[in-house]
């Protein structure tokens, strides 16, 4: 039933938009044409592929996934430019939308299915490419980007290990107990576009329909391939949800 419900049709290609040069390693800005199977449309992903000057055999690779907020994916980049640095290759996915900002989403349970669904799907284009070693993938994710890249791991056997920085279970409770002025600032703006008018219709709104929280497909995952680290005193997603 899991696998069913993160099912999707398969791409294979995509298009180069931008290339630049960094002396060992090039990174590409990528995009391509998809059906979207849970938001029923049509639309593009696009996704940064950083690719080391090698000369050894395949390199690894590892995907990369954002953090909620902001608008330059400073940490996912960082974290790719050091891994190409090292002979790694990754690429970052870029947000099909923001879960609280905009309508891109109905809901919560269509937000993770569709994120998850578009990193399968740049997965899928990489190793068609053929430049990196498919038995050595792995992937990596600080905040927003660990949480979901945990329903990720769950369904997505390609990746062989895994790392969950600063991530947490029950997506309703970190959003609605986050001290982060992003987060507030955002659910406010969701509760208006809503018409919801207490916490506890924001909460129900936000469970409605939600079946695929990383605490409920967690035990998916062998915790032997996992490096999970957490922060005491985080703003953002509370410790006692880590």
């Amino acid at each position: 039933e899991v696998t069913q419900r993160f099912a999707y049709k398969p791409t294979l290609e995509s298009v180069l938009k931008s290339s630049e040069d960094m002396g060992n390693y090039l990174v590409q800005t990528r995009e391509f044409e998809t059906y979207d199977e849970v938001l029923k449309k049509n639309r593009k992903v696009t996704f940064e592929y950083y690719k080391p000057d090698v000369a050894q055999e395949k390199p690894p690779f590892v995907l990369v996934s954002p953090i909620l907020g902001g608008e330059d994916y400073a940490i996912s980049r960082t974290m790719s430019h050091i891994l190409a640095a090292d002979g790694i290759a990754s690429a970052m996915v870029h947000r099909g939308g923001k879960i609280l900002k905009d309508d891109t989403y109905p809901d919560l349970e269509s937000a993770i299915r569709s994120i998850v669904i578009d990193r399968r799907k740049v997965l899928d284009v990489v190793l068609h490419m053929g430049d990196v070693d498919p038995d050595r993938v792995g992937s990596f994710g600080i905040s927003f980007g660990g949480i979901t890249n945990v329903p990720l791991a769950a369904v997505e056997d390609r990746l062989k290990c895994h790392v969950f920085g600063l991530a947490g279970g029950d997506i309703p409770g970190i959003l609605l107990d986050s001290s982060e002025d992003y987060i507030k600032k955002g659910l406010k703006k969701y509760s208006e576009r809503k018409g919801l008018k207490t916490r506890a219709e924001l909460e129900a709104n936000l469970r409605k329909g939600y079946v695929s929280d990383p605490l409920k497909l967690a035990k998916y995952i062998d915790s032997r391939n996992v490096l999970m680290f957490l922060a005491e005193f985080d703003a953002v997603v509370p410790p006692k949800y880590g």
